[in-house]
């Protein structure tokens, strides 16, 4: 499903009626916002979906298989996802 899938499945199911564009603007504007708290370092909740954190990779060296040379990894953020139990019951995932 792309971002304009979802604007259009949005707009359908809305009680009230905004145009295709208004539903597409909203929409980025939400995944804007939720960019902009991870990457201030903020956690983002989504009641019943799941919540969204960023995680910090710290820099290591490693050797890749086969070869002598061990290269630098930078560090780096990344974006942790951790489904709430109301989604995994819905995919039929079992919650350890």
């Amino acid at each position: 499903m792309t971002k304009q899938d979802l604007a259009d499945r949005v707009w359908e199911k809305l009680p009230f009626r905004l145009t295709k564009h208004q539903t597409s603007l909203t929409i980025n504007l939400c995944f804007d916002e939720i960019i902009k708290s991870i990457t201030e370092g903020d956690s983002v909740k989504l009641t019943n979906f799941g919540t969204l954190s960023p995680l910090v990779r710290r820099p290591s060296r490693r050797k890749p298989p086969g070869k002598s040379e061990i290269i630098n990894i930078p560090g780096r953020t990344a974006i942790r996802f951790t489904p709430a139990a109301g989604v995994m019951k819905r995919i039929n995932i079992q919650i350890p």
